[in-house]
């Protein structure tokens, strides 16, 4: 299974991602993730200050450097990626995604998740203060590390441009997937067993999994 799930920032592509990767037992390629674990080298810090520290995304033939290195023929789900037309045309020619699904979600309800999501320094899985806190104060359930508050959700100026960097660049990418009929549309503004459920069932539907 090779499915991609796209949507605004704050949408809970993450959550909804760790979710399905337990349930179909494939790995989650996230670009941004990725990202964090380059800062400290050469390449990572240079793409920080140039483009994902202010809120930008980074050029596509770097974004298709990391996925080529991190694909997995026999499956995979990809967290926030495509972003843009021109990467889903050239993602095309790397592999083919079986469905694509795209989170929808108000904005008002994005900018109260976007402020008190927690995420652990080590797997990279997302809480939230009040929609999904950890068991444990701020410790991971999973590897009892500890967790941060993300650092581009706390700055006003770079949540706006991560707002604005989607609809421009973003939004178009969903009309692409649906005039190839592989979009799976759920909205996003249920508690996240529903979320799962809606997209667990848009999946079976889809690609034709027996219950």
């Amino acid at each position: 299974m090779k499915i991609s799930i796209i949507g605004p920032p704050g949408a809970g592509k993450g959550t909804y991602a760790a979710e399905l990767s337990k349930k179909y037992n494939i790995p989650i390629i996230a670009i941004g993730r990725e990202l964090r674990d380059m800062v400290g080298t050469k390449l990572g810090d240079m793409l920080k200050e140039k483009y994902w520290g202010k809120g930008d995304l980074i050029p596509s033939k770097y974004a298709m450097g990391i996925l080529k290195k991190r694909i997995n023929k026999k499956g995979y789900i990809l967290d926030g990626f495509p972003r843009e037309v021109e990467e889903a045309e050239m993602f095309g020619k790397i592999d083919r995604l079986d469905a694509v699904v795209f989170i929808k979600v108000s904005q008002k309800t994005i900018l109260d998740r976007l402020h008190g999501r927690l995420q652990c320094k080590k797997c990279g899985r997302v809480y939230h203060v009040k929609g999904m806190p950890p068991k444990n104060d701020k410790l991971c359930d999973d590897c009892s590390v500890e967790l941060y508050e993300r650092v581009d959700d706390k700055e006003e100026k770079v949540i706006k441009e991560r707002f604005k960097v989607y609809h421009e660049e973003t939004e178009p990418v969903i009309k692409y997937y649906k005039e190839r009929n592989l979009l799976l549309e759920i909205s996003g503004e249920g508690s996240v067993p529903e979320v799962v459920k809606s997209i667990e069932d848009a999946i079976r539907r889809k690609l034709q999994i027996k219950s």
